[in-house]
């Protein structure tokens, strides 16, 4: 059990003192548990960045059609033992008998991320991008158990259940990965889950909950960059208590789920990154390098796609890639390694290139990966826990951000033996070239 991996980690004394004064982390990856774990951008995007930050992202705004409700207020709390409860797809109350037959089966067949696993164990996994992803998909299998104690979850009266089942299983798979790495685990999560016409409902189930005064979806940040609160709707908002905005050690996060969300790759892998944010939130990274916050996530995003292909119709690598390419302003057209790093910096200056700091900045944690290993660079992001200050979404001091900065290099060229400035005019800056000219624009390959 994952819990049991985080005693054993307390037990043997294998923990640091994580920045975040109520989290520590494990320090040492013992062989049978290797992870890793990631940050984003420079002190220039200290602040909110777009689609780039642990509030659910500006872009990721989308999801599924909706049958006519069902549900009163469906709980998937619990404990190990009660995994099974989690699952049912049309509980309207915790303890309900139906609810609990309903689980039971969803957990005799196993999620689809246990069922990846066990098709990679057997050998039958198979994608055109599994050696790319390798390490970080085995490391999601060694051992891996759904843990729906993570989530606490109220569903309003109206909304879909189908929909609720799918969007809480794809959080529950990212925590019960990131919960493994924080001794002691992760903040617990309240996840309220509505649709588009239950402004009371939701506003009621916030009371209590929230620090700030809470703003009804829309395209602001406070409304969680939703187009509009619409039967077309996949709007995520969360509240974090790093932040002060809950009013106690525990996650918020409030998701519309439109009468006609379309459930689309996009839409089914953002609980996926979002995971890793919720992992952040808790050991305080935060936005150190452009590339680090949203790379992380993306790249984990990408492993999930990989271990379980039906995430999406189609190669979620190949699609984002292209998508994100045409929204940027600033478009990668260079053809060598010096024009990548000129488009790298200017795209860290401009901010041009939001889509590039996703799918580009993952393909820095996947370099790291796979030319160092799963093991060190999980110890790397480890200690940048441990030894960087705690980054805050809502603004920091110049002179923290300054001196964090400075450390993030330290500690990267202790681990890795690299000038961190050099690796990226070189090695990323590589990668990065031959990524985008033979994936993403198909004009030359290697």
């Amino acid at each position: 059990m994952i819990r049991k991996l985080v005693a054993l980690f307390l037990s043997t004394g294998l923990m640091v003192g994580c920045s975040t004064a109520s989290e520590e982390l494990a320090s040492t990856v013992a062989p049978s548990a290797q992870s890793s774990a990631k940050t984003q951008d420079e002190t220039a995007d200290v602040g909110d960045s777009g689609r780039g930050q642990v509030v659910p992202d500006a872009n990721y705004e989308e999801s599924q059609p909706s049958d006519e409700a069902q549900s009163s207020e469906a709980s998937y709390s619990g404990d190990a033992t009660s995994e099974s409860s989690a699952q049912s797809s049309e509980a309207s109350n915790s303890g309900d008998a139906t609810s609990e037959s309903s689980a039971q089966s969803s957990t005799e067949r196993g999620s689809m991320f246990e069922q990846g696993c066990a098709n990679l164990a057997n050998g039958s996994l198979t994608h055109k991008y599994l050696q790319k992803y390798r390490p970080i998909v085995e490391d999601i299998c060694n051992g891996f158990e759904m843990d729906y104690s993570l989530v606490e979850v109220e569903t309003s009266p109206l909304v879909d259940q189908e929909s609720v089942q799918l969007y809480v299983e794809n959080n529950v798979f990212g925590l019960s990965y990131w919960d493994r790495y924080v001794a002691g685990g992760l903040r617990p999560m309240k996840v309220l889950l509505l649709m588009e016409d239950e402004q009371d409902w939701w506003a009621k189930q916030l009371k209590g909950l929230v620090t700030v005064t809470p703003e009804w979806f829309g395209p602001t940040d406070g409304g969680g960059h939703c187009y509009a609160a619409e039967a077309e709707a996949f709007c995520p908002k969360g509240y974090y208590a790093h932040d002060g905005e809950t009013t106690g050690n525990f996650n918020v996060l409030t998701t519309m789920l439109g009468s006609k969300v379309d459930w689309n790759t996009f839409r089914k892998v953002v609980p996926i990154h979002e995971s890793t944010h919720q992992f952040h939130s808790t050991t305080g990274l935060g936005h150190w390098r452009w590339w680090y916050i949203e790379g992380q996530a993306t790249y984990f995003e990408l492993a999930a796609t990989v271990l379980v292909p039906d995430l999406g119709a189609s190669d979620w690598r190949d699609e984002i890639g292209r998508d994100t390419y045409r929204q940027d302003e600033l478009k990668f057209n260079a053809s060598n390694v010096a024009e990548t790093v000129a488009y790298m910096d200017e795209c860290n200056k401009t901010g041009k290139c939001n889509g590039f700091r996703y799918f580009g900045a993952s393909l820095a944690h996947e370099l790291l990966v796979n030319t160092y290993g799963i093991e060190t660079y999980l110890n790397w992001n480890l200690a940048l826990a441990e030894r960087l200050p705690d980054f805050f979404w809502r603004g920091m001091d110049e002179e923290t951000a300054r001196l964090g900065n400075l450390q993030f290099e330290d500690i990267f060229e202790e681990f890795y033996g690299t000038d961190i400035n050099t690796w990226e005019q070189t090695e990323l800056a590589r990668l990065v070239l031959e990524t985008y000219n033979c994936e993403v624009k198909a004009i030359a390959c290697s």
